[in-house]
């Protein structure tokens, strides 16, 4: 097996392809590039503010073969909630960074999370980062996207999907499951797919059909 070298890239615009979507101002219709550093890592990340609704912008990764998928978002006194998708996915993925306050509870501050966000054949793959459209006011982001490739029995296990610590449930009441109209039976099984890859057996979420009426569905994965 050709060894590969983990992959991050903390630039997020040296490898964006729309350069006509990023702006160093914050500007209607336009990611802002905002430059950033950590104790590890250094860089420009992609951000949208509340008022701001832009179109999406697309990572070319030039990556081959399995990697475990890590992405970087910041945490900025407000809601971040980011849509990311694969390019082959049907639908995005709806992620909301953590929000902490200082303990010492004297000033506001401004922190960085990376969290595992899926394992995947990266072969001509690119991701696909949007503006969340969720009823709630909402900033977006992204600081950096950190590959880790596979093992050979990292891909077998993921391929059987075997593992003994399997999720029986998983419930929704948030996120675009919840927020999002439903109105075919296609509007349903796309927001399953981005969850088919899981480790889930099935799935349960809460939706608002009217402004008064709820119903619960219980839908199993395939």
């Amino acid at each position: 097996m050709e060894l590969r070298e983990e992959q991050i890239f903390t630039d997020l615009t040296q490898i964006a392809e729309n350069q006509e979507l990023i702006s160093d101002k914050c500007e209607m219709n336009k990611w802002r590039k905002i430059s950033y550093r950590t104790g590890m890592y250094g860089g420009h990340m992609l951000v949208a503010a509340e008022s701001i609704i832009q179109e999406k912008v697309t990572f070319q990764l030039n990556l081959q073969g399995w990697y475990h998928i890590y992405l970087c978002f910041i945490n900025m006194r407000k809601r971040n909630y980011t849509y990311v998708k694969l390019s082959n996915d049907l639908c995005y993925t709806g992620i909301e960074a953590a929000q902490r306050e200082n303990p010492r509870k004297w000033c506001d501050t401004e922190y960085v999370e990376e969290i595992y966000w899926k394992s995947a054949d990266l072969t001509n793959q690119k991701i696909i980062m949007a503006k969340s459209d969720s009823c709630d006011p909402s900033v977006s982001g992204l600081v950096w996207i950190r590959c880790v490739p596979m093992t050979e029995a990292e891909i077998e296990r993921h391929r059987a999907k075997k593992e003994k610590n399997r999720c029986v449930q998983m419930h929704f009441d948030e996120d675009s499951y919840a927020k999002d109209t439903f109105e075919t039976e296609d509007d349903y099984l796309i927001k399953l797919y981005a969850l088919k890859d899981s480790n889930a057996d099935f799935a349960r979420w809460k939706f608002l059909l009217t402004t008064i009426e709820r119903k619960t569905m219980i839908l199993f994965l395939f």
